[in-house]
């Protein structure tokens, strides 16, 4: 996942790179090209939304889907904590997922507003409201 951000491949050598450290490109030229490294389009690419909805929903690990929003992350073992605060149809969810045991997913364990769920999809709540969600890996 780190090896595709901008920052990362601009910081490799960012003269033939060549474009915005925060830009996604539409490509970056492989090496059978003669401008290898380089990176062309950016700003014209929907790389970035692409990234985001990664990183949202297939690391941090919230999916919203039409039965509810499942929760699977897939972290590096070394994370101990992190929350996700996201509006999904209307409704504020505070995600606080913790890790201690250095597990790297996707079993858990979800607390709903105070209330054990014995499922990995939490069901939508009302637009308007705010959801406390506690996960914790297992």
């Amino acid at each position: 996942f780190n090896q595709i951000q901008p920052n990362v491949r601009s910081s490799i050598e960012a003269d033939v790179y060549g474009r915005e450290p925060y830009a996604f490109a539409s490509w970056v030229y492989a090496p059978e090209n003669g401008n290898y490294g380089k990176a062309s389009l950016t700003h014209l690419t929907g790389g970035a939304s692409w990234t985001y909805r990664a990183a949202t929903e297939f690391l941090l690990g919230v999916q919203p889907q039409v039965d509810g929003i499942h929760i699977a992350p897939c972290i590096p073992a070394d994370w101990k904590e992190y929350s996700v605060k996201r509006q999904i149809a209307g409704a504020t969810y505070n995600f606080r997922f913790t890790n201690p045991d250095a597990k790297t997913g996707p079993a858990v364990r979800i607390t709903l507003n105070g209330n054990a769920l014995d499922s990995n999809i939490i069901p939508y709540a009302e637009s308007g409201s705010e959801v406390n969600v506690d996960i914790i890996l297992k």
